[in-house]
């Protein structure tokens, strides 16, 4: 009797034995979910199409489909500055089509470097190179534009404007040329005379030189326009307490061995 018992337990472990074996079988063969599943090594999904340059952006403007041009020119005027050297080559394209859509990107893209209006008096800082060798005195153009319905007195020599470099204000001084200043009237857009980085010294402390040191700097202007007014001798102006900045430009000045990378296309 006991020796029966004995095998009945011998004969249940084994069967037991035998689910559990086919169990595991089942588990090992069973094929994982989609989104369990493992993707082969070097065999991306999908493929991401490669970022088009300046210069495929620039011929899409002339492109036959409208929906084509209108994308190219929005994404030319999101590049901003970088596009900037090849949209101005590209406003004397033979293509009359890419040479407007070229203007229109370039306006789009300048409009938004303007500082904030003071007076109806606004200053725009803009450069063509944004890196410059360590030996080299980086050069900026600006100009003043007046949206305003009075019209201003704006500098006309570097002496009466001021110089913004990382925070820090510095001055030209005065080598002997008469202050002169210039009409800008209502709805005027005028150049401001050239911005080299040379020869400027910081207006607070020991009025050390500016220099520029490797690594990236912004930088930004800024003048308080006179409002003009009659006197018995002809028209004099009185400078104004408010002050017009313009907008902040950023330039990088590369370390005394590396090269300037040549404009990107």
């Amino acid at each position: 009797m006991a020796m029966r018992f004995v095998a009945h337990i011998k004969s249940g472990f084994f069967v037991l034995a035998l689910i559990l074996a086919a169990g595991c079988t089942e588990a090992q063969t069973q094929t994982p979910a989609a989104s369990e599943a493992v993707q082969p090594m070097g065999n991306p999904i999908a493929v991401q199409p490669a970022t088009k340059t300046v210069t495929d952006l620039i011929a899409d403007l002339g492109d036959a489909d409208f929906e084509k041009r209108q994308a190219a020119e929005r994404a030319l005027v999101e590049i901003g500055q970088p596009a900037v050297p090849l949209l101005q080559a590209a406003t004397t394209d033979k293509d009359p089509e890419r040479a407007d859509r070229a203007k229109l990107a370039l306006q789009r893209i300048t409009e938004q470097w303007w500082g904030e209006p003071v007076e109806g008096i606004q200053i725009q800082l803009r450069t063509d190179r944004r890196q410059w060798k360590a030996e080299e005195a980086p050069v900026l153009t600006a100009f003043a534009r007046n949206s305003g319905k009075e019209k201003w007195w704006i500098p006309a020599v570097l002496s009466l404007i001021g110089l913004e470099v990382d925070g820090r204000s510095y001055y030209l001084p005065e080598n002997g040329e008469r202050l002169v200043n210039d009409f800008l009237n209502a709805g005027q857009t005028k150049p401001l005379p050239e911005i080299a980085l040379s020869g400027w010294l910081a207006t607070e402390g020991s009025h050390e030189l500016l220099r520029l040191g490797p690594g990236k700097h912004t930088v930004r202007i800024r003048f308080k326009p006179g409002q003009p007014m009659a006197t018995e001798g002809g028209e004099a102006f009185v400078r104004e307490a408010v002050e017009a900045a313009s907008n902040p430009v950023e330039i990088e000045t590369l370390p005394a061995e590396a090269a300037v990378p040549a404009t990107p296309r």
